[in-house]
């Protein structure tokens, strides 16, 4: 998926400059679901939009009677306008990287739409902060019981430790990746599934591209971000945890989601360290001594707050929406 990103992002830095055609532009970056209740315009690539997380909050929590125009930040800001209410912008891209060309969206839009999505902390009633882990972690439901039951469900979470480590990543643009992979190299086998450092087809060939069943084979999962952010965390850490493996991550300022994410149970690389070594001996003697790691993984993940925290962003969600059409 990264790679089909990066090639949206090269097309937008000539559509920011210089647009031609801007009709067919937007038009061909917008895609209706089947119910025509949502508009979907400078979506991420998706297979499946009557599958799309916010298609299937609104048919599951709202309903269908109205009509939602969602953008985000993969095509040219003039599609934000298009004549339509109820405009929501959503974003789980890093807006604040200079030259990039998301960044032409780091206000999250929010003179053009009624309701703005994002990781960023940002205090505006047209404003809801909305991690894109959420949208991987927990189904669409206002729905206490299945929260808990999901989050149970990460904090059981095994692996079989069948396996060292995996790094899935399609490229590392920004040297997050490079420093820990080359200190670790020579002390674990990384099986590298992806595009960046690719050494296997496992994932593929016999895992059928199951990320899932994939990870959990393995006792440790190097999963850093594309930038080291405060607050911007995605999905990568908590796939390391759903899978029942040892995250070894780097990214939001050594600060993963504090109030949600034990940081107990997370071996974080200190970018701005020179030194590693307390680090690779850590991972080592867990990789070594079967009764610690047992230890160290049997922790809780998610810490209590995580209920509240899920279940009152998706009823905000669901209230906005609702009060967004009834204007």
């Amino acid at each position: 998926m990264m790679s089909a990103l990066l090639r949206l992002a090269k097309k937008m830095r000539a559509w920011i400059h210089a647009p031609r055609d801007l009709g067919r532009i937007v038009c061909s970056y917008r895609q209706r679901t089947k119910d025509g209740s949502v508009c979907y315009h400078n979506w991420y690539p998706c297979n499946d939009y009557e599958d799309e997380w916010f298609h299937r909050f609104i048919v599951r929590n709202v309903g269908t009677d109205h009509r939602y125009h969602f953008f985000s930040v993969f095509g040219p800001r003039i599609a934000l306008a298009m004549p339509g209410k109820n405009k929501v912008f959503v974003s789980g891209e890093n807006l604040h990287i200079p030259n990039w060309p998301y960044e032409i969206y780091q206000d999250y839009a929010l003179d053009k739409v009624k309701l703005s999505l994002g990781y960023d902390d940002i205090q505006d009633e047209r404003y809801i902060r909305f991690p894109y882990w959420l949208l991987y972690m927990f189904e669409p439901v206002v729905d206490r019981e299945m929260i808990r039951e999901r989050i149970d469900e990460i904090n059981r979470a095994e692996n079989t430790r069948k396996f060292d480590c995996a790094l899935i990543a399609s490229h590392d643009q920004w040297n997050m990746r490079s420093p820990m992979y080359d200190a670790l190299k020579e002390h674990l086998k990384i099986s590298c599934a992806g595009k960046w450092k690719h050494n296997t087809d496992d994932l593929w060939t016999i895992y059928n591209n199951d990320k899932y069943h994939y990870l959990r084979e393995f006792k440790f999962n190097i999963c850093v971000e594309n930038f080291d952010t405060p607050l911007y965390v995605t999905e990568k850490l908590f796939d390391a945890f759903r899978c029942g493996t040892i995250p070894l991550y780097a990214g939001a300022g050594n600060q993963p989601e504090p109030e949600i994410i034990n940081q107990d149970a997370v071996l974080l690389w200190k970018r701005e360290q020179s030194d590693h070594s307390a680090f690779i001996q850590e991972v080592l003697r867990l990789a070594r001594d079967e009764a610690y790691y047992d230890k160290f993984v049997r922790q809780v993940r998610l810490l209590p707050y995580t209920e509240e925290f899920v279940y009152e962003k998706f009823t905000l969600l669901k209230e906005r929406l609702m009060k967004m059409a009834r204007a």
